[in-house]
């Protein structure tokens, strides 16, 4: 659905957020861990690729704009809906740090 049918914009989502900084911010000890592939660690047949997008805001804005969004400009309001994880309160300090 528009705008996320644009490889460039789900790219530059990816790329824009700090999911290691996430997770660990949404943990309550060391062994929570960014998700960084489909399958869990310790199923057999699991992949040791590491599948988290890169951290790279300046290219995310570059990817918007290639898509058509230069500086945000005419993207639509975006809601972020979760279910009540940890990661609800990273990203409120993400937020608010900046």
């Amino acid at each position: 659905k528009k705008p996320f049918d644009d490889v460039r914009v789900r790219r530059a989502f990816g790329e824009a957020v700090d999911w290691r900084r996430i997770a660990a911010l949404s943990g309550t000890n060391e062994t929570v861990q960014v998700a960084n592939s489909m399958v869990p660690p310790g199923i057999p047949g699991r992949s040791d690729a590491d599948y988290v997008p890169r951290h790279d805001p300046a290219d995310a804005r570059r990817l918007l704009a290639d898509a058509g969004y230069p500086g945000g400009a005419g993207f639509p309001e975006t809601v972020l809906m979760s279910g009540g994880s940890g990661a609800d309160g990273a990203i409120g300090l993400l937020r608010r740090d900046g």
